[in-house]
């Protein structure tokens, strides 16, 4: 199956592409900030797992990952950088780094596919996530909601 699809914009009658990754690769687990997210599941998701972007920040720097260059950034591309370059030192790269270096840092990760939805959370809002990819390329896309200032 392919990850993108093509479909019509009845607005403006242009042609937009629709990403809709493969689900079937992530995990549902619970962010640094509580909120629900989707991860993998190699070894560095599940020792970031649960930790804010701060706690991610203060490791990286004691594993000697110059965090400086990506101030600019918001924290969720902070968060997923700084998990890249963990991933890449892991791999092999100079200076490599050994999986007991980085638990002396963060702690233990969670256990493999500690999925949230197993543990009975429910999706946000109320609505129920899809349970296969089938079902999800056969839904229609989430309607955003309009935010209202209050002044």
């Amino acid at each position: 199956m392919n990850d993108q699809n093509t479909a019509l914009d009845t607005e403006s009658g242009t042609a937009k592409t629709v990403i809709r990754p493969d689900l079937n690769r992530y995990v549902r687990d619970k962010s640094g900030n509580g909120k629900r997210t989707h991860r993998t599941d190699d070894f560095v998701a599940r020792v970031l797992a649960g930790k804010t972007v701060e706690e991610i920040k203060q490791g990286a720097v004691l594993l000697g990952i110059d965090v400086a260059k990506w101030e600019a950034l918001n924290p969720g591309q902070q968060r997923m950088l700084i998990g890249n370059k963990i991933r890449h030192l892991l791999q092999g790269a100079k200076p490599t780094l050994d999986e007991s270096a980085v638990t002396d840092v963060y702690g233990e990760p969670c256990d493999p596919a500690a999925d949230v939805a197993a543990s009975g959370d429910e999706a946000e809002e109320g609505e129920p996530e899809p349970a296969t990819q089938e079902e999800a390329a056969t839904q229609p896309p989430a309607k955003a909601k309009k935010r209202v200032s209050k002044k």
